[in-house]
């Protein structure tokens, strides 16, 4: 089955709680008789997310189409994991819920302007699997990434769980999960990562709201493996 992609602005994932995590898809079996734990892992693991958005006006619209574009569990989300503390788009002069204007100075007509997008480089290619990056942040001012900061490459998420300065503008990190695609030499990382998800039911994200046209609506998104 052939699924689209429909790409979410960062402005409408503007979560009122932080819930993304990785789904390392484990079971835990019973103890054995000599008192040790046993863990299954039956497949492989995947970044899941549940938040809790708040809408306003053409925000709900907005939304209200991109659902019905989706079509359900048809079609995947292409999401930024809104995760302030790892990256904050105001360190970059990036107001998240507008975005960046055209040059003149106005915003689109729905109120938004471009997506901000910040990007490292990969220093020397990194194969699949692999669970060490070197990066060069220079196009990002030489802003080092954060112990446990959520990046990406084409729409692949992955986490940082170590730091070490390795000359000027350029850092080690240690990641998890592994790579699961190849990033090639110069390639661009996300400092604020993406990735393609799927809602868990199809009737999910109700875009209910009342007098006070604000929506609170809560979804369920689990990372798309098979692409």
């Amino acid at each position: 089955m052939q699924r689209d992609i429909i790409t979410v602005p960062r402005s409408l994932m503007l979560a009122l709680d932080m819930t993304w995590d990785i789904d390392w898809r484990q079971q835990s079996n019973s103890a054995s008789l000599a008192d040790v734990s046993q863990t299954v892992v039956n497949a492989f693991p995947r970044w899941v997310g549940t938040p809790s958005l708040r809408l306003r006006r053409e925000q709900i619209l907005t939304w209200r189409a991109l659902r019905a574009e989706a079509q359900g569990m048809k079609n995947l989300y292409r999401l930024d994991i809104v995760d302030p503390l790892g990256f904050d788009a105001l360190e970059f002069g990036v107001q998240a819920s507008v975005g960046i204007p055209h040059s003149t100075g106005p915003l689109f007509s729905t109120g938004m302007g471009y997506a901000a997008v910040a990007v490292c480089l990969n220093v020397g290619a990194a194969s699949q699997g692999a669970t060490t990056l070197r990066i060069d942040v220079s196009p990002v001012g030489g802003r080092a990434p954060k112990q446990g900061q959520i990046l990406s490459h084409a729409d692949w998420p992955f986490l940082v769980t170590s730091v070490v300065d390795a000359g000027t503008d350029l850092y080690d990190v240690t990641i998890r999960m592994p790579l699961r695609a190849a990033i090639p030499d110069g390639a661009e990382i996300h400092m604020q990562a993406q990735g393609l998800f799927e809602i868990v039911e199809p009737q999910m994200g109700v875009l209910n709201y009342g007098r006070n046209h604000i929506a609170l609506p809560s979804f369920s998104f689990r990372e798309v493996l098979n692409r």
